[in-house]
């Protein structure tokens, strides 16, 4: 085979491989937004507190809390990875507003810029989410 032609194989492939990883992010993209969006218009407010916060998962590839939340008498504990900061995490014992789905209420994600206190800061979160609903990233 001349050289040419291993020159322009080797391009189709390069440039078979970038599309390839191109497709697959674009799709992954699409499934994230699609599956918040389904959270946010499904989901049912609580009231979480963490357990425990890591900058680092043992992989080193991104930070995650684990949350204690109660749905219906039962205790859930659980790692939320959705919107966790990865400088200055929440200290164990602090408390957040977090969304779960009925279906599934395994699956909850802690809304970070809703810290909450008492009854009175979830009743106002509340009333604010009425009229505009925080977005998952």
């Amino acid at each position: 085979m001349s050289t040419k032609r291993q020159k322009l194989n080797s391009l189709f492939f390069l440039v078979a491989i970038v599309m390839v990883i191109a497709v697959m992010i674009y799709f992954t993209k699409s499934n994230n937004e699609s599956h918040n969006k389904y959270f946010e218009g499904n989901g049912i407010y609580t009231i979480a507190t963490v357990i425990e916060y890591s900058a680092h998962t043992i992989t080193g590839s991104s930070a995650f809390t684990r949350i204690s939340y109660i749905v219906n008498g039962k205790e859930f504990q659980v790692e939320s990875d959705y919107n966790v900061p990865f400088d200055n995490g929440p200290m164990p014992g602090a408390m957040f507003m977090a969304i779960y789905l009925p279906n599934e209420p395994e699956e909850c994600a802690l809304l970070f810029d809703y810290p909450v206190k008492d009854s009175s800061d979830y009743k106002r979160c509340i009333e604010e989410f009425k009229k505009n609903p925080p977005k998952l990233k």
